[in-house]
């Protein structure tokens, strides 16, 4: 089952960069288009693991998720405030945050969906 679990995270990173891409279609917010990933990532995992295709969702998910953090924003925001720039860290840490917030409410989105995380 582990090996489903690895074959099904190998695939998500396949699907990431399509969901992420459709910045250029039809999705015109950026942080749309991360509630959209986040919500395709979490609503797949769910759907497989509860096929039989993976054993825990919560890590196939976080694994997916992990991708879409804005981890660099959020450094170059603490970056920007230490070397003086206050107004220009505080604007990017606030946009990081936004994003974050989008991922998460796309994951809670496919969970409201899906029932649960947990079998």
């Amino acid at each position: 089952m582990k090996a489903i679990s690895s074959l099904w995270l190998i695939v998500s990173l396949v699907v990431l960069p399509c969901t992420l891409n459709m910045e250029n279609g039809w999705c015109c917010l950026f942080i749309m288009c991360n509630v959209v990933a986040s919500f395709l990532l979490s609503f797949a995992s769910i759907l497989l693991v509860r096929n039989g295709f993976g054993m825990d969702a919560n890590k196939i998910i976080i694994g997916n998720i992990m991708l879409l953090i804005p981890g660099v924003a959020l450094t170059n925001s603490l970056r920007d405030v230490v070397s003086g720039d206050t107004m220009s860290g505080l604007l990017r840490f606030l946009e990081a945050v936004i994003l974050a917030m989008a991922i998460a409410a796309g994951y809670i989105l496919a969970s409201f969906v899906m029932g649960g995380v947990a079998l």
